[in-house]
């Protein structure tokens, strides 16, 4: 017993090192189904996940194009998403720790009876940039398999 209280001892520090240290990785977005599309201040992403299937999601993502734009400029945001498959919205008046993305997902109950090659959609995106709002316009058409 006392040839492995050693390897114990060791064994338990190694554990509560790996468990205390551990890096809290975000994998990559790869959506599914996606459309890309560049405006002057923003990239937005519209996207479907898990076509076809009960537990279909669909979502905007938006990256800042000014790498200037922080919590500290931006103070609020939101965006209205229309499609081909239903809507939403999402919306922060209190952006506080943005970090130049922003993604947003719902379910999506009508996604499992798209008929058609594609889905149309259309987005607008409303934010308080340095005490001025400001706006723009994102079309977006995702080819279906």
């Amino acid at each position: 017993m006392k040839q492995i209280m050693p390897f114990i001892l060791i064994g338990l520090i190694v554990a509560g090192v790996m468990f205390f240290m551990r890096d809290d990785y975000e994998e990559p977005f790869r959506p599914e189904l996606s459309d890309e599309v560049t405006e002057s201040h923003w990239t937005a992403t519209f996207f479907i996940n898990d076509i076809g299937s009960d537990s279909a999601e669909t979502g905007l993502r938006l990256e800042s194009n000014n790498e200037q734009m922080t919590s500290e400029e931006i103070t609020a945001i939101e965006f209205f998403a229309e499609t081909d498959v239903g809507g939403f919205f999402y919306q922060d008046l209190e952006l506080e720790d943005f970090n130049g993305v922003l993604l947003h997902e719902e379910a999506c109950e009508a996604c499992g009876q798209i008929e058609g090659e594609t889905v149309q959609a259309s987005a607008v995106v409303n934010w308080r940039e340095s005490g001025e709002t400001k706006t723009e316009h994102f079309n977006f058409r995702v080819l279906i398999n």
